[in-house]
């Protein structure tokens, strides 16, 4: 796999977590993957934000950030008239 689909398809999977951030689902600790006894890519989603572990680094992303890539993504898709 190339490097320009590996993050695609991490862009993707991004997208993917932020939306359900947006949606307002509460999971307390959702594992996606574990390899053997460590977790690859867990994330948390709070009030505030949505707080990513991938390999073990941390990002948090506040929820205006999260409404402001919403806002991006939904300019960008044409509207039906």
């Amino acid at each position: 796999m190339n490097h320009k689909m590996k993050v695609f398809f991490f862009f993707l999977f991004t997208v993917c977590v932020l939306y359900m951030g947006v949606r307002e689902v509460n999971y307390s600790n959702y594992q996606i993957v574990e390899n053997g006894t460590k977790e690859v890519i867990t994330y948390q989603i709070h009030k505030d934000g949505t707080e990513l572990n991938i390999l073990g680094e941390n990002l948090y992303i506040d929820n205006s950030t999260i409404e402001s890539i919403k806002d991006t993504i939904t300019n960008l898709i044409p509207k039906n008239k």
